[in-house]
């Protein structure tokens, strides 16, 4: 999966469902996508939080987008907006300081930042799971998707490769029968919650599960998805 800012909790189901989680950080950065950007809950609506970038065109491999300069100006702004927002959720003032943090980091790539914030919500939920990123070890950008999914997975070791339910449309049981590999894909499923001010709206980033539950609770929320072989 590529390194999604803030992802919603579909993602964290997809990680707590595996032994080992592969982040796609050196495939092409894609306008519009939630590479910089996701959903949070604003005065009963959902309202779309962007972490504005240097260099974020189409094409340039994700690892190298930057984070854009004067982080002082627009932080302030993202900071006040999830404080009003969340100031009276239950959860507010264990997880807006981790927040704070994230957004007041000195990482200079938007890829950079999504894993911390990745492997700081698996730390705070006390998943055990191994995050490796797809340009660190490797060795196989010039590889297909397919191809490079099923390297990945011989290089590890792994029998049961599992995908979002989006990579139906992209891999095939036979290909990967013919390697010995089990193929899956994670069906989400988005319960609702207590989630404040007007009516539920589900997928909205972590930070809004995380706000409103506690590491328990949302512990119990990743065991809640499908997996369809």
């Amino acid at each position: 999966m590529q390194p999604y800012f803030m992802p919603y909790i579909g993602y964290f189901q997809l990680i707590a469902s595996v032994d080992k989680f592969v982040v796609y950080d050196d495939v092409s950065f894609i306008k519009g996508g939630w590479i910089n950007r996701n959903n949070i809950k604003v005065q009963g609506q959902a309202k779309l939080i962007t972490i504005p970038l240097q260099n974020g065109n189409s094409g340039v491999p994700i690892r190298e987008v930057l984070i854009a300069g004067k982080k002082e100006y627009w932080s302030k702004k993202f900071l006040r907006t999830v404080a009003e927002s969340y100031s009276k959720a239950p959860y507010f003032e264990q997880i807006y300081p981790i927040f704070q943090e994230w957004i007041s980091s000195k990482d200079e790539s938007i890829s950079q930042l999504n894993v911390r914030i990745i492997e700081d919500i698996c730390s705070y939920l006390s998943l055990d799971i191994e995050i490796e990123k797809s340009s660190g070890i490797y060795s196989n950008a010039d590889l297909s998707s397919v191809a490079r999914v099923l390297d990945i997975c011989k290089i590890e070791g792994a029998t049961h490769y599992i995908n979002a339910i989006g990579g139906r449309e992209l891999y095939s049981h036979e290909t990967f029968q013919r390697e010995q590999i089990k193929l899956s894909f994670l069906q989400p499923v988005l319960n609702s919650y207590a989630q404040g001010k007007g009516a539920f709206i589900k997928g909205l980033s972590i930070l809004d599960v995380l706000m409103f539950n506690d590491a328990e609770e949302v512990r119990s929320m990743l065991t809640e998805y499908q997996l369809i072989d």
